[in-house]
């Protein structure tokens, strides 16, 4: 098959048609999918639906009236292009204006009307052409600056949308240069065989790729999920660890400190059995939700085992931590106590780890467990502690919710 214009162009029309039933299907049979890209799934295939409609009446220059092959053809093209970064904009969750293609379309319409503008085929190639260039760009740029999960085939589509861009510059600056005064003078340029292939390179790649980004997303959904606890949303235990030993590696400085933090709920058996296993769940998501609010960002928080949760936190001292715990502790008596009408009294033990970093975090979660049994062999409200990082007898301080108590490292 010969690669001339005539070809390229009903190539176009034949592939949006194509990617517009295919992105339908693939939304229908797309399990696990989420609102927005449901949303910006369908969105993508109406547009590219609008621009095929748009492409075939344009094609049929000669054969019907100007004012549907040249007005209505170009309002179809022009919706089209406008629907694409809103279906960008919905993946990405930012502001949608989905009154701006039928504003534009409008605009076109209204100008087309005018005898002046009409006859002018540089004027309708900026207007037509020059939205879908800043379209490109506004894609492109979605992709690139407001692409927070890191999406590969975000980047990919916003590196597309600029080549996109770049085709539609080179065919309006060839227009603006060559004054034709019949559109169709241009059909059979190089620059047109150029600009086609463009196009229809951006639109097959631009549609697939706007399916693999819904399949990247869900795939890294499952894969945060695999290591997130389901009830308190925390990290799991295989992920606290590999997530602390992570930030720990990052510290070049082996004598940088840092403590672990293992809470758990006093007598929380005897919780369960008296008000029910969702009584237990409940009390367990709420502590997750004051540990994750009590946390720096480079901090984590996870559900490491039944009731423990752990934390780990870079530069916090033994005294620190012992106030963080405290204050986590409080949270949850007084919430708990208010929603029960104050018939629960909840109530936290903590065992606490500070050392270094050539200490490894599961040893240091393995050394806070110790502590932390020792805690709960002492009463309710209690947090024993093991201060690796400096020398001094064993002593004992009474501070807030807690009893605290030192012991040498094991």
């Amino acid at each position: 098959m010969a690669l001339d214009t005539a070809t390229l162009y009903t190539s176009i029309t034949l592939a949006d048609f194509a990617g517009a039933a295919v992105l339908g299907v693939f939304v229908v049979a797309l399990r696990h999918r989420t609102g927005e890209i449901t949303t910006s799934l369908w969105l993508w295939a109406s547009a590219l639906l609008s621009i095929a409609l748009g492409t075939l009446l344009l094609g049929m220059r000669g054969s019907i009236p100007d004012d549907i092959s040249i007005g209505l053809a170009n309002a179809l093209c022009i919706i089209g292009a406008g629907l694409r970064p809103n279906a960008i904009a919905v993946f990405f969750g930012r502001r949608t204006l989905y009154w701006l293609p039928l504003v534009m379309a409008s605009a076109w319409t209204a100008l087309y009307f005018v005898p002046d503008f009409r006859a002018s085929v540089a004027a309708r190639v900026v207007f037509v052409n020059g939205f879908f260039l800043v379209t490109a760009l506004v894609m492109a740029w979605i992709c690139f600056r407001r692409n927070t999960e890191g999406l590969l085939t975000g980047r990919l589509l916003g590196a597309t949308m600029l080549l996109e861009a770049a085709g539609f510059t080179i065919f309006i600056a060839y227009h603006l240069n060559a004054g034709y005064t019949d559109f169709l003078q241009s059909f059979n340029t190089h620059i047109m065989t150029v600009f086609l292939a463009i196009l229809l390179i951006t639109m097959i790649v631009g549609t697939a790729l706007i399916a693999a980004m819904a399949l990247e997303r869900i795939q890294d959904r499952f894969r945060a999920q695999a290591l997130q606890d389901d009830l308190t949303g925390l990290a799991n235990r295989r992920a606290f660890l590999a997530q602390a030993a992570e930030r720990l590696e990052s510290r070049t400085d082996r004598n940088a400190m840092y403590t672990v933090i293992l809470l758990d709920i006093d007598r929380f058996e005897t919780i369960v059995d008296r008000f029910g296993g969702p009584m237990g769940d409940a009390i367990l998501k709420l502590l997750g939700h004051f540990c994750k609010k009590s946390i720096s960002p480079d901090a984590v928080a996870g559900r490491v085992s039944g009731e423990d949760i752990a934390i780990f936190t870079l530069d916090l001292s033994r005294d620190a931590a012992g106030l963080l715990a405290d204050r986590i502790g409080r949270q949850l008596t007084v919430q708990m106590s208010e929603v029960s009408a104050h018939k629960l009294e909840v109530t936290l033990s903590a065992g606490v780890f500070t050392g270094r970093a050539s200490t490894p975090v599961d040893r240091a979660l393995e050394l806070a467990g110790k502590c932390l049994s020792d805690a709960k062999s002492e009463g309710r409200r209690r947090m024993v502690y093991i201060d690796d990082t400096a020398e001094g007898k064993k002593r004992s301080l009474l501070r807030g919710a807690f009893a605290t108590n030192r012991k040498t490292a094991a």
